[in-house]
């Protein structure tokens, strides 16, 4: 083979490399920063007293999350586990009560309880928010809430997510 044969070879070669590179990037760039919502829904029947019901919202932008809005309702029969339900919400809320972009709800009715949360993970403090969970660290990537381990936390539970 020429030399001519072989510096074309290779200009189709560096050509071939070059728009891979630019097509892998641009995908992934895309990936990054696609901005959306996320749903997760959660119907459980613990037995025939007991029912919670999720809706989990979930707003991010690329791998990570900015908000997250949280309506659980628990119905059952027996007034006296909605208050038992109430009584443990509250306390862990309590938690998280001088918490900026860290909000809450908790209302009853006889046999209902209905719990709003929403947090706002790109304003919160994330280091105050750790100090009060620690265990949160676990959803953390670069001092980010990711979108995957989100995600699948609400699986865990049983949640389906689109």
């Amino acid at each position: 083979m020429s030399n001519k044969g072989i510096g074309k070879l290779i200009g189709y070669w560096i050509a071939w490399v070059l728009i891979i590179w630019l097509a892998t990037g641009i995908i992934i760039k895309n990936v990054n920063s696609s901005k959306g919502n996320m749903v997760c829904t959660l119907n459980k029947s613990d037995s025939d007293w007991i029912n919670i019901e999720g809706i989990y919202k979930v707003n991010y932008n690329g791998k990570y999350v900015n908000l997250v809005d949280t309506i659980e309702t628990v119905n059952s029969d027996n007034e006296q586990w909605i208050e038992y339900y109430k009584n443990i919400l509250e306390e862990s809320y309590k938690l998280y009560k001088n918490l900026e972009y860290y909000n809450y709800d908790i209302k009853t009715t006889k046999n209902t309880l209905t719990s709003k949360v929403t947090i706002n993970y790109e304003k919160i403090d994330m280091n105050k928010f750790l100090e009060i969970d620690p265990t949160g660290s676990i959803f953390i990537e670069d001092w980010k809430v990711s979108l995957e381990k989100v995600k699948l936390y609400y699986e865990l539970i049983g949640a389906t997510c689109e």
